[in-house]
């Protein structure tokens, strides 16, 4: 983040270790002894560096930590330290050891893993994980192999879905229901030109899931785009199982297809521009999960979709993508 983006994340009052946090000389001190013992070094290295990767005020941040080598060792991995205002996400930390235990760690018999978790620091409300290797697949998108990429990503996705690690929370169709509905009601606040249009979408939408069947639930992501997944060749790293939850396998299949559609606007200027990539990676989810999973996933690709009227809205930069993806949604819901 440049330090225009730093001076108001270190000003946060809900927030208030971050200055300390992004002092390497305090992080060496505090962070870098909880890291190491986790990790299993058996020395204390420096931090070289801390960055501020993301900041959303009053709630979090995420800062990278640079580690310098070790004797005997070339430098430690990076880190990545999430700072919650409420406190430090010790559930995350415990779900990633259950679903690293249950296979989702890179080795000889899995290509698909979640980050390693390395303890937490609760006088800064953070907890640690390892930086996974490769690349975020956002940034391979507009490759041209990146067809070719879905089918690992599907099979990472229904990995996690099968892991049997049972969640502590549910999140069903009426809680996915609410979320668009004050999403869709902001929206129409916002731009009241639209209100009866967005309203129909609204309804339509709510109409449409009305006739989802019953399914068993599966550990969800629940927050699945290409900036949660890391490619490393074969090798795929699902990022922030926060929200971590039991519902429908759909969800996560209909979120991510939505968003390759959404970043295919933003990037292309056509919400089809990314339409090869959603069919690759939803016919090899299917492949794997069974057929039965294609109405809902339909559905909820649709359900994600209308929300992000609302996001256009309200994030820099987005607009110009408002009027495209109402239309969208009111082509689909016919």
């Amino acid at each position: 983040m440049t330090p225009k983006e730093i001076k108001p994340a270190a000003e946060d009052p809900k927030l208030p270790w971050i200055p300390e946090a992004l002092n390497p000389v305090l992080a060496t001190e505090r962070v870098a002894p909880v890291v190491a013992e986790a990790a299993g070094w058996r020395e204390v290295p420096g931090v070289l560096a801390a960055r501020l990767v993301r900041h959303k005020p009053g709630r979090r941040c995420v800062i990278e930590y640079e580690f310098g080598a070790r004797a005997g060792a070339q430098a430690g991995p990076g880190v990545f330290a999430k700072m919650r205002a409420k406190g430090a996400d010790r559930r995350t930390q415990e779900l990633l050891e259950e679903l690293r235990r249950a296979g989702l760690e890179h080795g000889a018999e899995s290509r698909v893993a979640v980050p390693r978790p390395l303890g937490s620091l609760d006088a800064w409300n953070m907890t640690f994980q390892e930086a996974a290797p490769g690349r975020l697949l956002n940034e391979m998108l507009p490759e041209p192999d990146a067809e070719s990429r879905m089918a690992q990503v599907a099979e990472a996705l229904a990995a996690l879905h099968q892991s049997g690690v049972a969640p502590e929370r549910r999140h069903n169709l009426n809680d996915e229901l609410e979320i668009l509905r004050t999403r869709l009601d902001d929206a129409a606040e916002r731009a009241p030109h639209w209100r009866a249009r967005i309203e129909r979408v609204r309804d339509g939408c709510t109409a449409r899931a009305a006739r989802l069947p019953e399914v068993g639930p599966a550990g969800l992501h629940r927050d699945f785009y290409p900036d949660q997944v890391m490619v490393d060749g074969p090798r795929t790293t699902l990022l922030d199982l926060d929200l971590y939850a039991g519902g429908d396998p759909a969800l996560d299949v209909g979120n991510f297809s939505a968003h390759l559609a959404e970043i295919a606007l933003r990037t292309r200027g056509d919400l089809r521009g990314y339409e090869a990539l959603e069919g690759a990676f939803e016919a090899r989810y299917l492949a794997l999960a069974g057929a039965g999973h294609a109405q809902a996933i339909r559905t909820y690709r649709l359900l994600t979709l209308a929300r992000h009227i609302q996001l256009s809205l309200i994030l820099d930069g987005r607009a110009q993508t408002s009027e495209a993806i109402l239309e969208a949604c009111e082509e689909e819901l016919g």
